[in-house]
């Protein structure tokens, strides 16, 4: 097995111990309720938004800002794992290193930015050791336990049974791109947006364990959100297709690329060169997805061995 970074006993600690939460949080969906909710509901309760508590300029209030997106995995029954990209817990290029974010889930989206600031998730224990675990090969990759003052989240979280399997994943298949907004006012709020689109490209080698693009208008705070396989319309081969389950396929990860400002209708933006191709990332482009093969491997390696 690969070395890990860091070891695996840091990242199972209760986080809780150095959190501000300490009412304990019961989700607001029993068992059998989850049981019946559709695909879509499903990985909508299965998805937070992450982010810091900022103030408001003008009202010098503080209120919740999302930064990335993650997603809960269980791979045994009573673990869940907040999975979520590496550049959204940890970024040397822009020094980022948060002590400390916010979680935000489906079932706090109806009250404000200001109402809600989210669940505090630490990362680092008292003596200063990470509590997070990402792979040592440098993929854009990151898990930590989630919260143990959140009770019941194996009702929501993704499993194994639910991850793409390799005839899932082809150029031209469909996907729903779930992520959450980092660029709206405060005036909105904290809601997962809903993006379609293809699979525009993978690997021709191991698809399910190397990254791969897809072409599904992606904006800042997709980060780390889930990507779905949506059987229909073109399936493998570029034959028509009808039936069976949607899968996870991956999460929206981060590609290597150059950014420059530009003025448009006399608004700043952010434009990347990616291979000689702009895109302006609030309009959309083509997006790395780190796949849902390799953060099964990563997560089974820090799982404790019985």
């Amino acid at each position: 097995m690969r070395r890990l970074i860091p070891s695996i006993a840091p990242l199972l600690l209760v986080l809780s111990a150095n959190a501000q939460q300490t009412t304990p949080i019961t989700i607001p969906i029993t068992e059998q309720q989850a049981k019946q909710l559709s695909w879509l509901d499903y990985t909508l309760w299965a998805t937070c938004s992450i982010g810091t508590v900022e103030t408001d300029k003008n009202t010098h209030k503080k209120f919740f800002f999302a930064r990335g997106t993650g997603v809960l995995v269980r791979i045994t029954s009573d673990r869940v794992y907040l999975v979520t990209a590496k550049h959204v817990f940890d970024e040397p290029e822009k020094n980022w290193h948060p002590n400390e974010l916010r979680l935000r889930f489906k079932w706090q989206e109806d009250k404000s930015v200001f109402d809600e600031l989210g669940i505090p998730l630490t990362f680092k224990d008292a003596r200063g050791n990470p509590l997070w675990a990402k792979p040592s090969d440098g993929s854009d990759i990151a898990a930590v336990a989630a919260p143990s003052d959140i009770h019941d989240l194996n009702r929501i979280a993704i499993f194994p049974e639910a991850f793409a399997k390799e005839e899932d994943l082809y150029q031209g298949g469909s996907v729903v791109v779930l992520g959450y907004p980092g660029f709206v006012g405060n005036e909105y709020l904290v809601r997962a947006i809903l993006r379609q689109g293809i699979v525009a490209w993978t690997s021709p080698i191991d698809p399910l364990k190397r990254p791969f693009m897809v072409d599904a208008n992606l904006y800042p705070g997709n980060s780390g959100g889930p990507v779905m396989h949506v059987p229909g319309g073109i399936g493998m081969g570029g034959r028509l297709t009808n039936g069976g389950k949607p899968t996870f396929l991956g999460i929206v990860s981060q590609a290597k690329s150059q950014e420059f400002p530009v003025i448009l209708n006399g608004r700043p933006l952010t434009v990347q060169q990616q291979g000689g191709i702009l895109t302006v990332p609030v309009i959309g482009g083509i997006g790395m997805i780190a796949p849902a093969g390799k953060i099964l491997d990563f997560l089974q390696s820090i799982e404790p061995k019985k």
